[in-house]
């Protein structure tokens, strides 16, 4: 039985340069997190993590508990890469 009407093989995409003095992060999730979080919300979850001295991999969890708190039925995955060093 196929899952074609219901399965989406084309993943939303945005390209552009990054700015290495403005761009902080980037955070690449699955459709599970973009299904309730909008994408400023994502970004300010992130943020927040990384503020209070949160590694990628903490600033990653906050935005999955995030999509379950949200009720996300999906799969929920996130990764979170740094552009700019981490100040102690």
């Amino acid at each position: 039985r196929s899952l074609q009407p219901y399965v989406m093989a084309e993943p939303h995409i945005h390209s552009r340069p990054v700015d290495r003095d403005q761009d902080a992060f980037l955070y690449l999730v699955s459709d599970g997190v973009t299904d309730v979080i909008a994408d400023a919300v994502g970004c300010q979850v992130v943020s927040d993590a990384l503020a209070r001295g949160g590694s990628t991999q903490q600033a990653a969890s906050a935005l999955v508990n995030r999509a379950f708190s949200s009720g996300s039925g999906d799969n929920i995955s996130a990764v979170v890469l740094r552009f700019q060093p981490q100040h102690a």
